[in-house]
C-alpha cells in the first residue's frame, strides 16, 4: 500500500468515528420521558403522548359527565316511550296517561313538551276537560300553555272557552294577554274590545250557565 493511500484510510477511519462520536453525544442529550402519573394520585392529570388524557383519567371524566338527572332524564323519556308503544289502551286512556305525565313537575321541561303534544292529539273533544285541567295551573310553564292554546282553538266550547279562562289566569304575561285574545272573541266577538275583569266574569258565568244569552 502506498503512503497515500495509506493518509486515506487513516482520514476515513478518523472521519467514522467522529460521526459516532457525534451521534452517542445528540442522544445522550435527549431528555428521559417522562413518567405518567398514577391515577387517583395528587398533581397534575397524567397524560400519554399526544396530549392525551389517560385512560383512566378519561373514564373518570366519563363519569362525572353523566349526572343522576341525566339518568332521570332517560328513564322518563322509556316511560313516554312506554305509554306509545303501549297497545293495550285506546286512544283516550293513551291520552290521559301522557296529561299526567306532562303535569309532573319533577320531570324536564323538554320531556313534559313531548307528552303534552302527544296528548293533544290523542285526545278527544268528549276528554277535554283533562286539557282544561293541567290549564289551571298557574305555574304551568309558557312553552306548555302555548301548546294547549293552540289546541283550544281547535276545540268546540265549552273546551275552548274553559281553557282560555283558565290560561288567562297564568302567571305569564304573554300567556294571560294571548288567552284573553281568546276569551274576548268568544264573549264580545272582537279581540281588542271590553274590560278583561267583566269579560272573565262574564265568561265564567257563561260556563256555569252555558245556555245563558250574552
Amino acid at each position: 500500500m502506498s503512503r497515500s493511500q495509506r493518509i486515506l484510510v487513516a482520514a476515513g477511519c478518523c472521519l467514522l468515528l467522529v460521526a459516532v462520536l457525534f451521534i452517542v453525544w445528540q442522544r445522550g442529550g435527549e431528555s428521559a420521558p417522562v413518567p405518567l402519573k398514577p391515577i387517583g394520585s395528587s398533581g397534575p392529570a397524567s397524560t400519554v403522548p399526544g396530549g392525551a388524557p389517560a385512560a383512566g383519567e378519561q373514564a373518570k371524566r366519563d363519569g362525572r359527565a353523566r349526572s343522576p338527572r341525566d339518568t332521570a332524564s332517560a328513564g322518563e323519556f322509556t316511560r313516554l316511550e312506554a305509554i306509545l308503544r303501549d297497545t293495550t289502551r285506546d286512544d283516550a286512556a293513551t291520552a290521559v296517561r301522557l296529561q299526567d305525565l306532562a303535569a309532573k313537575k319533577d320531570i324536564s321541561l323538554e320531556e313534559r313538551i313531548e307528552a303534552l303534544s302527544h296528548a293533544v292529539l290523542l285526545t278527544p273533544d268528549a276528554q277535554g276537560e283533562g286539557l282544561v285541567a293541567l290549564a289551571r295551573d298557574r305555574a304551568l310553564p309558557q312553552e306548555l300553555a302555548a301548546i294547549l292554546l293552540s289546541d283550544f282553538h281547535n276545540r268546540p266550547d265549552p273546551v275552548r272557552l274553559a281553557g282560555a279562562v283558565a290560561l288567562a289566569k297564568n302567571n305569564d304575561p304573554s300567556t294571560r294577554e294571548e288567552a284573553m285574545d281568546l276569551v274576548r272573541f268568544l264573549i264580545t266577538g272582537s279581540e281588542s274590545e271590553g274590560n278583561d275583569v267583566e269579560i272573565l266574569e262574564k265568561a265564567e258565568a257563561k260556563l256555569q250557565n252555558p245556555t245563558q244569552r250574552e
